[in-house]
C-alpha cells in the first residue's frame, strides 16, 4: 500500500485537529487490532491530531478524491498500484517525503517524493480446509481443470490486488 499526501492536504493551515486519511481496505480491523487501529492510536497520542479514516477499494477511494478534486476531505491517499499513479497523474497529490523517505528503496517510492510504500503486500492462497484437501501449492497449478469454477478473486480495475494479477 502506497502513501501520499493530497494536493489540498491540510490546507497550509498553521494548527491541525485532525486529519483525514482516506485509504484502501485491509489494514483496519473490526477488532480494534490492525495495522491501522495501532498507527492510528500511536499518532493520536503523540500529536494531539484526530484521524478521521475512511475506508474503500483501490480505485474507489481515488476516483472519491477525484470527484471531490474543488472541495477535498481528504489529507491523506493510501492506496495501491495502479492507483496511486493514477491519483499522480491526475495531479491530486503533493510532494511529501516522511522521516526516513531516504532508506526507503527506490522501488517502493516515486523520486519526486509523489507517494510512498507503507507497507509491502504480498499474494498467498487461501482456501477451506473442508473443502480442499489437496491445495495448489505453485501459481501453475491452478490452471489444473480440478479448480476451474472454484477460484475467486478480487475484481481487476477496481482492487487493486486484482489488478496486479492482470
Amino acid at each position: 500500500m502506497l502513501l501520499a499526501l493530497l494536493t489540498t492536504a491540510c490546507g497550509g493551515e498553521s494548527e491541525v485537529d485532525e486529519v483525514t486519511v482516506y485509504s484502501a481496505d485491509g489494514l483496519k480491523y473490526q477488532s480494534g487490532d490492525g495495522f491501522y487501529d495501532r498507527a492510528f492510536k500511536k499518532f493520536e497520542e503523540q500529536t494531539g491530531i484526530k484521524v478521521n479514516y475512511v475506508e474503500g477499494g483501490s480505485g474507489e477511494v481515488v476516483q472519491r478524491v477525484t470527484r471531490e478534486r474543488n472541495n477535498n476531505k481528504a489529507d491523506v491517499l493510501i492506496t495501491l498500484p495502479p492507483f496511486i499513479q493514477q491519483a499522480q497523474s491526475r495531479g491530486l497529490l503533493k510532494q511529501y517525503r516522511p522521516a526516513g523517505f531516504e532508506n526507503v528503496a527506490d522501488e517502493d517510492k516515486d523520486a519526486d517524493g509523489m507517494w510512498t510504500a507503507v507497507v509491502k503486500n504480498y499474494s498467498c492462497f487461501i482456501y477451506n480446509t473442508e473443502e480442499l484437501s489437496a491445495p495448489p501449492k505453485t501459481w501453475d497449478d491452478l490452471l489444473d481443470s480440478a479448480y476451474k469454477g472454484r477460484l475467486q478473486y478480487s475484481t481487476p480495475g477496481v482492487a487493486g490486488g486484482g489488478n496486479a494479477a492482470v
